[in-house]
């Protein structure tokens, strides 16, 4: 499965014509990629979300610290969180760009397809139920963007605060150290809620396609 995923990103850069050709071999059509891709960008968010919760936890829990050990620790998990964050994120915008580009193919198509019927009602028809799939498509998109915008300044919070910690490895200066997380702990609050959001509007566009 992996060589699959690695082999369509590829052809989904290189050249839509033949990544789309590649998947209908396996009986894929755009319709059925789209629906993979918004599978696996709602998993992505989930994970995204319970990864953001488990780092806000640790923030929260960092004025039970007694010594230095115990900050260097802390600070050893916050910087594999930031690492595993930003791999995230980019697998996300990545994500995310994919669905844009699958959903302008597939209604395009869509049109096209629309305007070679014969039969007017049928015609109207076909066209009227693409422009509900494309408004409520459009309104998806619009909760997946925001929830990306939210990602950048979290992750720039979130490394400026693993800078902080790296620097100040020091029990003694914990003062200092809770009012430069009262912040960081907001943004991270707010982009689990984005993605909250975003998740349901995912899953939601889903359940219309199944």
């Amino acid at each position: 499965m992996r060589f699959f995923v690695i082999v369509s990103l590829t052809m989904l850069t290189s050249c839509s014509t033949v990544y789309y050709n590649f998947w209908e071999t396996f009986g894929q059509e755009k319709r059925d990629i789209l629906k993979s891709n918004l599978v696996s960008v709602k998993n992505e968010q989930v994970e995204a979300q319970e990864d953001f919760k488990s780092t806000l936890d640790k923030i929260r829990a960092t004025y039970n610290f007694t010594g230095a050990q115990e900050l260097e620790n802390y600070y050893d998990d916050i910087a594999d969180d930031l690492a595993d964050s930003r791999e995230q994120a980019t697998g996300l915008k990545t994500r995310i760009r994919r669905i844009e580009q699958i959903g302008d193919d597939l209604f395009a198509e869509w049109k096209s397809e629309a305007e070679q019927i014969g039969n007017k009602d049928l015609r109207r028809d076909s066209l009227a139920k693409r422009e509900q799939s494309l408004k409520k498509f459009n309104t998806m998109l619009v909760s997946l963007n925001h929830s990306e915008k939210s990602l950048d300044p979290v992750l720039v919070r979130l490394n400026d605060h693993v800078l902080y910690v790296k620097h100040q490895l020091n029990a003694k200066v914990m003062g200092a150290f809770q009012i430069e997380t009262n912040s960081i702990k907001a943004g991270i609050a707010k982009l689990i809620v984005d993605l909250e959001k975003s998740t349901q509007a995912t899953a939601d566009f889903i359940s219309q396609i199944q």
